[in-house]
């Protein structure tokens, strides 16, 4: 028992790499697509911007093609399959989810936004250490 304890301690680091290459690929699927944006934001960018959260760094895409819509919303619950919910919001066209991954010590390090709707779907993807879900606001505020 003490030895799959160890193994599954041990693989947890790994689930987080997967998810970030997971993230990646869809970047590089969408980045040439038409009616769709990509963003990529270091952490050295961020500390410029004067965000201070544990991020190492922030990717986005942004999903304007109605038509790649449904496709994006099959790859997004592939993507947050070992991920926590910890917020959901519907209204009548929209809805949002934030997804959390957690370390052994229950820190935040891998989080997700996603906000989709009828005609825009748009996934948010926070990397780092202890991040905390309240944090994500200051992007936007910055």
């Amino acid at each position: 028992m003490k030895r799959l304890i160890l193994l599954i301690l041990a693989i947890l680091p790994l689930t987080a790499l997967a998810q970030d290459a997971t993230f990646e690929k869809l970047m590089n699927e969408y980045s040439s697509k038409p009616h769709c944006t990509t963003i990529n934001i270091s952490k050295t960018m961020l500390r410029s911007m004067g965000v201070e959260m544990g991020a190492d760094s922030v990717k986005a895409i942004a999903i304007e093609d109605s038509s790649l819509i449904e496709k994006a919303k099959t790859q997004i619950a592939e993507l947050v399959t070992a991920y926590e919910v910890v917020m959901e919001v519907n209204s009548e066209n929209e809805r949002v989810n934030i997804y959390q991954l957690a370390n052994a010590k229950g820190e935040t390090t891998d989080l997700i936004i996603t906000t989709i709707s009828a005609n825009e779907c748009v996934i948010l993807y926070i990397k780092g250490h202890d991040i905390e879900v309240e944090d994500a606001t200051a992007l936007f505020n910055f």
